[in-house]
Formats: structure tokens, sequence, C-alpha cells
């Protein structure tokens, strides 16, 4: 039976409990579909291993005193693409919509960010809330997602000095990336918003609503409407596709 070409460059043992796959360097939705059906695939291959991803690499941890080199040759034959045909997995259909708040009173960077774009704050919300993002990983912090889908004319260089804290629910641009920090955090993007919903808590039985493959939608309300969900303390989220 013939494989998928799966766009891998190569195999390697970054530590002794560590192997590295290493794709193609390119960041798009079809390549994250391989990206997935590998993580999948190892999964399946070595199920006391632990297995995460990035925009480029699926990374594979053992438990101690395994082979690692056995295990590199056992995943070279697993993906030894022959021939190059349609990739069929899927990748997941869930959208979930994320309130923000874009206000000076709960983003210390906004003013300034819109004076370095020149723009105004209604040409901000209108290109940060249109595109439905796609979440490619989770990591930095527990629950920091990795999105792909900005507008191009919202890319911005991260800060030049890291500001040493970030309150949780801080949205933010650095370069060609936007995302939520799920906690208080020392970081180096531009803070545009505020969201009042947690998305990272371990108290919860599932601590992220997310999982890579799945879609996000930011949508604008007020400084009333923030408040208020603050009090409230609802974190129940709108699924789009529900």
């Amino acid at each position: 039976m013939s494989k998928y070409n799966y766009q891998i460059q190569d195999f390697f043992k970054l530590n002794e409990q560590l192997v590295i796959i290493q794709f193609k360097n390119e960041i798009n939705p079809i390549h994250l579909k391989h990206i997935l059906q590998v993580k999948k695939i190892v999964q399946q291959l070595f199920p006391a291993s632990y297995s995460y991803n990035t925009y480029t690499e699926v990374g594979v941890q053992f438990p101690y005193f395994e082979d690692l080199e056995e295990k590199i040759e056992v995943l070279k034959r697993e993906f030894n693409a022959e021939k190059n045909e349609e990739l069929t997995l899927e990748l997941p259909t869930k959208t979930i919509e994320i309130p923000v708040c874009y206000n000076q009173d709960l983003a210390p960077d906004l003013n300034l960010f819109l004076q370095q774009k020149k723009m105004s704050l209604e040409q901000l919300i209108q290109l940060h809330t249109a595109p439905t993002y796609l979440v490619y990983f989770i990591g930095f912090l527990p629950g920091f997602l990795y999105l792909g889908g900005l507008d191009k004319q919202l890319y911005h260089p991260r800060k030049s000095t890291p500001s040493p804290r970030i309150e949780a629910g801080s949205v933010g641009i650095g370069y060609q990336q936007t995302g939520i920090y799920p906690q208080v955090s020392p970081g180096g993007w531009h803070i545009i918003g505020k969201t009042p919903k947690s998305i990272f808590d371990v108290h919860q039985p599932k601590a992220s609503p997310f999982q890579a493959g799945d879609q996000l939608k930011f949508k604008s309300i007020s400084i009333e409407s923030y408040k208020q969900q603050i009090n409230n303390k609802s974190n129940t989220f709108s699924k789009l596709d529900e």
C-alpha cells in the first residue's frame, strides 16, 4: 500500500528522551494536516510516548531507557513515502468565538499601536475580528494559542523591551501573530484588547477548550459588556458551528 508524502525533512534525536520529526518549513492549513496526521500515527505506534507539535515539527518524548535509534528507524519505515497522494485527514471543524474589549483602559499598548500603524480604532477592530483564525499549536505558556490568519495590515514587530507583566486574558499582536495570554506573564507582544473569558483553567475537566486544528473568531464587545461578563464570572464559550 502506498504512503502519503508528509513533507518530512528529517528525524533526529534531540536528547536521551526526545525525537524530533522535522517537516518542510511551511505554515499553512494543508501543512498542519500533515503534521496532525503524523502526530496521530505516532501515538498509535508508541502509546507510552507523549507527542506535541509546533508549526514545523512533531516532538516525541519517550520514557527513559528506550532505544531512540530503534524508534527513529521505526518512524522512518512508517513515513517513508513512495507516492504523493491526497491527504484525507480533515481538521476539526469547531469554531469558538472569543469576546474582546478593545479599550485603552484594558489594553496599555492600544493607542501607541494605532499611532504606529496610522489607523483608527474602528479599522483595527474590523481587521482583527474579520478573519477566522486557525489554531496551529499550543505552547510557550499552558493554553497559549499560536494562531494563523492575522491580516498583514496588522503585522507589527515585537516590543524591543518586553513588558514585565501582562494580565491574563490580554490579546496581543507580535509580528505576524495574534494571541491571548492565558495567565499573568512577561511578554513582548503589543496588547490591543482583553477578553473576559479564561482560556486556560486547571480546575475545569478540560483545561483549554482548544486543540490544534480548531478555529477561533474574535468578537468586539463594549467595556460595559466586558465588566458584566467579569462580574458574572461566566466562562461559557460560543461555538459558531453549533
